[in-house]
């Protein structure tokens, strides 16, 4: 039976602002690393195979705080960039730097150099990073 501390389980009492801290911890580990967001149906699928009675309610908590967190970054993506960018503004210029024809595992910031040819490396930068 739940009692005003949270829902009960198994004898187990979750706190009812567990789902609101995990959202908010998640939606700040998303802002510092995106590709956490891989983990997310995994993680909305926990309530549901531990066959919790709220799983529903947990997983409106727990979204509803990550989206919270991030749309003041979102929002500030948008005003500074004039596109909406919700997470990162680098994932195109580390995608290139990572994976361009003479690509050397590490940072390169496109110069002739790093990029002989007749392309203009400079395109694929300014496509990067904007």
């Amino acid at each position: 039976m739940p009692d005003a501390a949270g829902d009960s389980q198994d004898g187990v009492v979750q706190p009812r602002w567990l789902g609101l801290l995990a959202g908010a911890l998640f939606g700040l580990c998303l802002l510092a690393r995106p590709n956490i967001g891989l983990l997310l149906p995994f993680i909305l699928a926990y309530p549901f195979i531990y066959r919790r009675k709220s799983a529903w309610k947990l997983i409106l908590q727990y979204c509803s705080a990550a989206v919270l967190v991030l749309i003041p970054w979102s929002l500030r993506n948008y005003l500074v960039f004039n596109s909406f960018i919700p997470l990162t503004t680098e994932a195109g210029a580390v995608f290139w730097s990572d994976n361009h024809p003479n690509a050397i595992g590490g940072t390169v910031i496109p110069n002739e150099e790093t990029w002989p040819g007749d392309d203009d490396p400079d395109r694929y930068w300014r496509v990067g990073v904007s």
